[in-house]
């Protein structure tokens, strides 16, 4: 038995047990937000219908235009969220990573559990056989504890041999599988956000558009009103305004 391999296996189960925890926490706030995410696109969605049929009401030209801008930027964006949000936390980060929980975390942490459980076997047996001899028991009593503390110093000396290479592995794919797992996760927030820039610059040129002026002018066209009639109007309000500010007290009696 590698006397070193006591204090690795102390160090690795602890190492191991906080791993698996970890799994087990970001596990349960990836599902939180799966089911957040979904909501949320839910909502987005109705909004965007909503806004679809503002725009269908609307009168104003350019105003109808803006409306419907916006609505499709959101139907765009969230078309993208289960591809690069919603099915990657669902699927690259909370089912690969029970994945790695369960083929990573969970053997290793058996294996470092069975040689412990060895090493108290194998402990158990030479005292056993120790205390047999002490007690002059038969050659047959003492052949059988011979064979059991034999067998079970075999065991763990198989599990010596091979515990340094499956440490080693387990840390190769440990870190392997979170470097995909990660990767995926943030590429995929990328996309997403990447999607919904472009989707609503779109929409905010439209926007940039408006302009109240023009939507005066079409309101006047629609019911009639002379523009001329209008400007003139506005042109008297500012000139009385003006007139208000500048002598204040001439309305106070």
């Amino acid at each position: 038995m590698d006397p070193h391999n006591d204090r690795r296996t102390s160090l690795m189960m602890g190492r191991v047990s906080s791993f698996h925890d970890c799994c087990r926490k970001v596990s349960q706030q990836a599902s939180a937000v799966h089911k957040r995410e979904t909501k949320t696109s839910i909502h987005y969605r109705r909004m965007a219908e909503e806004l679809h049929k503002m725009s269908q009401a609307e009168r104003s030209t350019a105003l109808r235009k803006s409306l419907a801008s916006v609505s499709e930027a959101m139907n765009e964006i969230e078309s993208h969220r289960d591809d690069y949000v919603t099915s990657r936390v669902e699927g690259s980060l909370l089912a690969k990573l029970n994945e790695l929980d369960e083929t990573c975390n969970g053997p290793t942490a058996l294996l470092l559990k069975n040689r412990n459980m060895s090493i108290k076997s194998s402990v158990k047996a030479k005292d056993q056989f120790d205390a047999l001899a002490a007690k002059n028991s038969s050659q047959a009593k003492l052949d059988r504890k011979k064979a059991e503390l034999e067998q079970e110093e075999r065991r763990v000396y198989v599990i010596d041999k091979n515990l340094q290479t499956s440490l080693l592995r387990y840390e190769k794919k440990r870190v392997s599988d979170m470097k995909e797992i990660l990767e995926d996760l943030v590429k995929g927030q990328l996309l997403f956000h990447c999607r919904a820039v472009e989707a609503y610059t779109k929409a905010l040129k439209s926007i940039s558009r408006l302009d109240s002026d023009d939507a005066v002018e079409q309101l006047c066209r629609d019911l009639y009103i002379s523009t001329d009639q209008v400007r003139l109007s506005a042109i008297t309000r500012e000139r009385d305004q003006s007139n208000a500010n500048e002598n204040p007290a001439s309305g106070v009696r």
